[in-house]
């Protein structure tokens, strides 16, 4: 502590260096009271909801922006010890799915798994739910989703089941509720800059004529 006073006390004496940091500290100010104050202007702001049809409507406008660099899966996955009780049953039921009661299969597994995925309705990569299976690195996944929606492999410990319901292979447009946080985002920022930006031109505008700033 007291050599690091010592070097303070002799960096405090170089008034150049005094002028630097001061000049950084200052922008550094202006920079942090620039955020917070266009923080505070657009959390006052009412128009911050976002619709359905602002995002349907962006997507369509910007689909070539939405083209996948991944393989997307509606999908069930589960990771079941080979000792699990019934298990022949379970992989039979697991397979006829969405033909068969789902509460039988959330049921065991919510016994069983030692992982699973059973959000049916929900986009997830494919690349996501076969990480950390023996899912055989060699295989052409293109070609795999275009052609089963049933798959099961094994390990010494575990079988690992597949049900693929839906799939966007690479190069296809990426779905709109796999983008919707996106594109919120993208809208929101638009709104943002689209009112720091009148909010500027208005406190210039009315800084001439000595009025104060009016808030979009």
């Amino acid at each position: 502590w007291l050599k690091k006073q010592l070097l303070l006390k002799s960096a405090y004496q170089s008034e150049d260096l005094k002028s630097i940091i001061d000049k950084k500290v200052q922008n550094y100010r202006d920079d942090l009271l620039l955020f917070e104050f266009e923080k505070f202007i657009f959390s006052t702001n009412r128009n911050q909801e976002i619709t359905s049809d602002e995002i349907k409507k962006y997507y369509s406008q910007n689909v070539e922006d939405f083209i996948l660099p991944y393989n997307l899966v509606k999908a069930l996955y589960v990771k079941v010890s080979l000792e699990a009780p019934d298990l022949n049953n379970f992989i039979s039921n697991f397979r006829k799915y969405p033909n068969i009661d789902a509460n039988q299969i959330r049921s065991y597994c919510y016994q069983f798994a030692e992982k699973s995925f059973l959000e049916d309705s929900t986009w997830i990569k494919f690349d996501d739910i076969i990480l950390g299976s023996p899912f055989p690195a060699s295989m052409d996944k293109k070609y795999f989703l275009n052609t089963r929606n049933f798959y099961q492999i094994r390990d010494n410990q575990y079988v690992y089941l597949y049900k693929i319901l839906d799939k966007k292979l690479i190069g296809d447009f990426s779905p709109i509720d796999f983008e919707v946080d996106v594109i919120n985002t993208i809208i929101l920022n638009k709104r943002k800059q689209d009112l720091f930006d009148k909010l500027r031109d208005s406190i210039f505008i009315n800084s001439t004529k000595g009025l104060d700033y009016e808030v979009y």
